[in-house]
């Protein structure tokens, strides 16, 4: 299986664990998108498969709700990645696709402890892939959707209460969805062909928390999250818009937020 690789500031619901007293957390974060190679390929069987396209900067945003009681909690997060196509590569040079994806999660969580506990939820997720084909806007769309459920683990480590401290956390998803294939601009959709698939996603976390009052803590941190089989590997591998394969995408940056407790 070839892999898709997309760079991010990316993965939901941070949690600030130190809301584990009965209230409400709210929080905010975001960060920008880096540039990386993509293995995504354009014309396989037609043509000779062009180089990895190469995917652009972009954004990242996430806002997360929670109500704490009883040593658990429910929540919901919604998260959006935009990254904006570049310019069409020519011939052979390296093509800039771009990515737009959102996430809605609706979690459960227990608390093992006073500075972690695991997490269990719905997640929906969608994610369109746009290759460009010789003219920016001119190419096939790639939408995947999906639903399935997430488990996780979030921490808490050094620092006593109200210093600074590391928070962090890793979870699994798998999603059951498709890939579906359709047209941009004059691109002839001839026989575009959709994909069942199954996504299964990773994703990590780790950041430094510093308290800016009982009730407000800045982070700045690192994120990652890995999505198995969520976009097609070959693009138009007949000529006539069929498709070939899936691929991966790994999506990873830095981030800034700001969560409250009330």
């Amino acid at each position: 299986m070839r892999k898709l690789l997309l760079a991010s500031a990316a993965s939901l619901c941070f949690v600030n664990t130190a809301a584990a007293e009965d209230g409400f957390s709210f929080g905010v974060y975001g960060g920008a998108t880096l540039e990386t190679d993509m293995d995504h390929r354009l014309f396989g069987g037609v043509l000779a498969p062009t180089d990895p396209s190469i995917l652009p900067s972009g954004t990242w945003a996430a806002i997360d709700f929670r109500h704490h009681g009883g040593g658990a909690f429910w929540g919901v997060g919604v998260e959006g990645i935009s990254i904006n196509t570049g310019a069409p590569g020519v011939g052979t040079s390296p093509r800039r696709p771009g990515v737009d994806a959102a996430i809605v999660d609706l979690e459960y969580g227990r608390h093992l402890s006073a500075s972690g506990y695991w997490t269990i939820g719905l997640r929906h997720m969608t994610m369109d892939v746009t290759p460009d084909s010789g003219t920016v806007g001119r190419g096939p769309l790639h939408a995947f959707e999906g639903t399935g459920l997430r488990v996780g683990y979030e921490g808490k480590t050094g620092g006593s209460e109200g210093e600074p401290s590391f928070v962090g956390g890793i979870g699994l998803s798998v999603l059951d969805g498709e890939i579906e294939t359709s047209a941009r601009g004059t691109w002839l959709c001839t026989a575009c062909t959709d994909t069942d698939t199954t996504a299964v996603g990773i994703d990590g976390k780790i950041a430094l928390a510093m308290p800016a009052s009982d009730s407000a803590t800045f982070m700045f941190g690192y994120q990652a999250q890995y999505w198995a089989d969520v976009t097609v590997e070959i693009s138009d591998v007949s000529g006539l818009s069929e498709n070939a394969g899936t691929s991966d995408i790994l999506v990873h940056g830095p981030f800034l937020g700001y969560s409250l407790n009330f």
